[in-house]
């Protein structure tokens, strides 16, 4: 019965719904990014002292409240301790934005506002405490990269992250060496292979190198993906094509950063369509 009243103090009326972003040297998506959050209730950024105009652009763009922390090390955060800087930031967001649910995304990423409904319906009331869903790859707007599917709790689900939590939700060890941690799923996460989580960095037009596919050239060509591409299985959201829009590509020519130079460089190119792991880990450092 208690239980019951603690969980119906977070409905539809009340819940309160925050973004935590990590970014770095992101300024040619933070207008699409902006605008793309315009139905949260606040977002928490973190930059990792980015040297272009990520931090000015969010600023701008930005159509909720806006609470921004700018890192101070040259080193970036893939280099000191990404584990630990991740949840740093949960922590932290949860705090400032004084939220319910937090969503989590990256600076080169897009998300379906009927993620609002998706959260009240299935975190609201429920044991729920974490949201699961496929990483959409956008190569064109309606064609993306499909890499790796695999299965959790009995949903089919491609490159899937879990980045949408309640409190006390954390990163946990991947590789021993510490990066890439993910937030492992339990009979308690919901999972979707909807259309709500889009990556953009790996886009047609994208001046960013290869940094993750360690199986594919660090300048990625159509042949080089072309057993990789797939149509999409449902109409991009009209919001989510509408910011991706808001991208001037022909602005930024072949972008480099010493952001990408903790991962891995050995590249295996693929030969079949088998699937393949996407994230290496990361040097020693």
């Amino acid at each position: 019965m208690i239980k019951k009243q603690l969980l119906n103090l977070m409905d539809s009326k009340t819940i309160k719904i925050g973004v935590a972003i990590m970014v770095k040297n992101t300024e040619i998506f933070m207008k699409a990014l902006m605008s793309n959050l315009s139905w949260v209730d606040g977002i928490y950024l973190y930059d990792d002292n980015s040297s272009d105009k990520t931090v000015e652009f969010a600023k701008k763009y930005a159509q909720v409240p806006l609470m921004i922390k700018r890192g101070v090390s040259e080193k970036p955060i893939f280099g000191r301790g990404e584990i630990v800087a991740r949840n740093s930031i949960i922590n932290t967001a949860f705090k400032k934005l004084k939220c319910d649910i937090l969503i989590l995304i990256d600076g080169d990423e897009l998300i379906s506002s009927s993620l609002k409904d998706l959260i009240i319906n299935k975190m609201s009331n429920s044991d729920y405490d974490s949201i699961c869903f496929t990483t959409w790859h956008l190569h064109e707007e309606d064609r993306y990269l499909h890499f790796w599917g695999t299965k959790i709790n009995n949903v089919s689900l491609i490159d899937p992250h879990t980045r949408i939590i309640k409190k006390n939700k954390k990163f946990e060890k991947l590789f021993d060496d510490g990066s890439h941690p993910i937030i492992n799923p339990t009979e308690k996460t919901y999972c979707t292979n909807g259309p709500f989580h889009f990556h953009l960095k790996y886009y047609k037009l994208s001046p960013y190198p290869n940094y993750a596919l360690h199986f594919l050239p660090e300048r990625i060509t159509e042949k080089d993906l072309y057993c990789y591409i797939k149509k999409l299985p449902f109409k991009l959201p009209n919001e989510v094509k509408n910011s991706l829009k808001m991208i001037d590509w022909t602005k930024y020519n072949k972008l480099n950063t010493d952001y990408y130079k903790y991962y891995e460089s050995e590249r295996k190119l693929s030969s079949s369509v088998e699937e393949n792991l996407i994230h290496p880990k990361d040097k020693s450092l």
